[in-house]
C-alpha cells in the first residue's frame, strides 16, 4: 500500500484526459486497486483523498507544461 501512495495524480490536459478516461488524475486509485473500472475512478480517487489526506498526492500542473 505504501508504494501506491508514492505515485502522484496529475492532469494530462483536456484532450488526453478525455481520451484516456482521466487516468493521470486518478492513477493513485489504480495503484491501490487495479480492478476499479475507469467509470468509478473519480469516485474512488475522491474517497482516497478524503480518507488519506496526508498520504494522497496531487499536482494540478498538467504533464505537458
Amino acid at each position: 500500500m505504501r508504494g501506491a501512495f508514492l505515485s502522484i495524480d496529475r492532469p494530462y490536459g483536456k484532450l488526453f484526459d478525455w481520451l484516456h478516461h482521466k487516468i493521470g488524475s486518478t492513477h493513485v486509485a489504480h495503484h491501490i486497486d487495479c480492478t476499479i473500472p475507469h467509470y468509478h475512478a473519480r469516485e474512488a480517487t475522491d474517497a482516497i483523498a478524503k480518507a488519506f489526506p496526508k498520504a494522497y498526492l496531487y499536482d494540478p500542473t498538467p504533464v505537458h507544461k
